[in-house]
């Protein structure tokens, strides 16, 4: 299944440039679940106040503003995908987390929204 999830983040991972690579989210397997896959977490930089609204299971909720202080809470030996609403905050988080020395950093292209268009159904849009 690690294997298939690396196809899903589009290549073998990121090496620091200084830039953080985005990603899309595509549809992988019908009940493919990639933030319970071994080796990727992925990381909702979203308000608290947006988690009531959607939110994709398995994602570790640490909002923008609070991640550089909260960066120690991650394994960077881990694939990180960060998300957001539509992309830009995640963006930021995954420069961040670059700067912070962090090597396998993404962010989702379209965020959560991409995600419930083109994965997950379920996950509401808002």
């Amino acid at each position: 299944m690690f294997k298939f999830i690396r196809r899903w983040l589009g290549q073998e991972g990121s090496e620091a440039r200084g830039r953080s690579d985005s990603i899309l989210p595509v549809p992988a397997a019908p009940g493919l679940n990639p933030a319970k896959c071994k080796g990727i977490m992925l990381i909702d930089v979203r308000e608290h106040s947006e988690l009531a609204l959607a939110q994709i299971d398995g994602a570790v909720h640490i909002p923008a503003g609070e991640l550089v202080n909260r960066a120690g809470e991650l394994d960077k030996s881990l694939e990180i995908v960060t998300f957001d609403h539509f992309g830009m905050r995640s963006e930021w988080a995954a420069e961040q987390l670059l700067f912070l020395g962090f090597e396998k950093v993404r962010f989702m292209k379209g965020g959560i929204d991409a995600w419930s268009r083109e994965v997950d159904p379920s996950v509401p849009r808002y």
